[in-house]
């Protein structure tokens, strides 16, 4: 508990770091302590856990990059003109204080980061044996995870806009301003903070089997972020390559069947957890999945005067998850993962009870940030044929429990495949916040439950209007 407040305070301390002019009129607030912080192993690990406690925040991976903002606008709710969420849903980005604070907070992250990665080099003697290696491999990698999203969020889609102006990439920490820079760049940048990170996690606990790491950016979560970068990047041979390492390791399973179909709420795994190979412990979640406490919206479920229904009717969810069929009326993210109160249906992806005496193992609070079936959609892209793209597809699609194959015979085109790897990333990834970088990187004219037609500029979010006020680069290119 005092390693997670110790990081709240970290993180107010460098809330204004960017895109506020007085902060760079005085002296950074957390520059008295840094030589205390740094001096010790502790030190170094409590200004870790300050940058996971940030992106645990409502504000990014807790909600608004997963299951808010970017759910909004993949279109996995229905909202009206009174629903907080209703221009963010017509990609309406003038002004929208959740871009802003997505932005504000992912650079809070990064400064806390920068801040730690500045003291490291020089403090390795404070380090138990393992521990530097551990520790800057975690930060280059979260530095560069968040600076990816960053891109892929407010960047331009790559196929068209690799050389266009991006966001900046921050290496230091300092009170420079940083120039924004071509999409291409951020994404090499990012490359290389993640091979270094790859290197220093040789020894990540996590290859041993300690499955605990899977809350932290270990071994394994870099090699699929690399595969994420580099398909981003239409670089499909170097994908696959990433994402076969981390399914030759056979650290992460399919959830089993008897997991998802229990009957017992304290043991039901609604997330499938044993396929997550990075995620989020969220603390607080439950403030704005059922409470909607503290002026939170509620997800799921239930009504509220400010944010409406945010989910969807039964017919939207029969049509999501194609359980109009025999085919789709067997699939668990369908049978076992939508529930009814009256006449209102709901996901119950977050709805995960817990019953236990230790923080060990339990399976709610959780954000998934990347599964183990992406990999597999990740292989299915790359592959040479299509018959060996519906293998993967047919490997997750068994493990969700549909009993009929795709056939080779039946999705005999490109085009045809295409259309069941976006069917699959539309139900895997039901309010995770994926489904619109994946609409986003190919380009998707149409979004289920959209009723227009998608132009480039409706997949180019706005840089926040205070970043733009103070950082002149955005007016030049490059």
């Amino acid at each position: 508990m005092k390693r997670a407040i110790f990081g709240v305070l970290i993180g107010l301390g460098l809330l204004t770091f960017l895109g506020c002019k007085k902060f760079l009129e005085v002296e950074p607030k957390s520059s008295v302590s840094d030589k205390n912080l740094f001096s010790s192993e502790i030190g170094f690990q409590q200004a870790l856990t300050g940058v996971y406690v940030n992106m645990a925040s409502h504000d990014l991976y807790g909600a608004q990059m997963t299951m808010g903002a970017l759910s909004v606008l993949a279109q996995n709710y229905n909202t009206d003109p009174s629903n907080a969420f209703f221009q963010l849903s017509n990609f309406n980005y003038v002004d929208n204080v959740y871009l802003a604070n997505i932005w504000n907070r992912s650079f809070n992250a990064i400064a806390i980061i920068n801040n730690l990665l500045s003291q490291i080099d020089q403090q390795q003697h404070v380090f138990s044996a393992g521990q530097y290696a551990l520790v800057k491999g975690e930060a280059l990698a979260l530095r560069a995870y968040l600076h990816i999203d960053l891109a892929r969020l407010f960047g331009p889609q790559y196929e068209q806009g690799a050389k266009q102006l991006a966001i900046p990439y921050r290496l230091t920490f300092d009170t420079k301003i940083a120039p924004a820079i071509s999409l291409e760049r951020v994404l090499a940048l990012a490359l290389a903070d993640l091979a270094e990170a790859e290197l220093l996690l040789e020894d990540d606990p996590i290859k041993s089997g300690e499955l605990a790491r899977r809350y932290y950016m270990n071994y394994y979560a870099v090699l699929a972020t690399q595969a994420r970068v580099f398909q981003y990047q239409g670089n499909d041979a170097q994908a696959v390559k990433k994402a076969q390492a981390v399914l030759d390791a056979k650290i992460f399973d399919f959830v089993k069947s008897t997991d998802i179909t229990t009957s017992d709420e304290g043991l039901k795994d609604r997330l499938f957890s044993s396929e997550l190979i990075f995620a989020l412990r969220v603390r607080e979640m439950d403030k704005w999945v059922s409470q909607g406490s503290d002026g939170y919206p509620v997800y799921f479920k239930y009504r509220t005067v400010n944010y409406g229904n945010l989910t969807l009717t039964i017919e939207q969810y029969r049509q999501l998850f194609e359980a109009n069929s025999p085919v789709g009326e067997s699939d668990y993210r369908f049978k076992n993962l939508i529930e009814v109160d009256g006449t209102l249906y709901f996901s119950v992806k977050y709805w995960q009870t817990w019953v236990g005496s230790t923080e060990r193992g339990r399976l709610d609070q959780t954000v998934p940030l990347i599964r183990l079936s992406e990999l597999y959609y990740i292989l299915a892209e790359g592959a040479t044929s299509v018959s060996t793209s519906l293998t993967y597809l047919n490997t997750v699609r068994q493990h969700r429990g549909i009993v009929e194959d795709l056939s080779p015979q039946i999705i005999a085109s490109p085009t045809l495949l295409r259309a069941e790897i976006t069917k699959e990333y539309q139900k895997e990834f039901y309010a995770e916040g994926q489904t619109f970088f994946y609409y986003k990187r190919i380009a998707s004219p149409s979004m289920l439950f959209l009723q227009k037609t998608m132009l480039p500029a409706d997949y180019r979010v706005n840089i926040p209007q205070t970043e733009l006020e103070f950082n002149p680069s955005f007016d030049s290119h490059e």
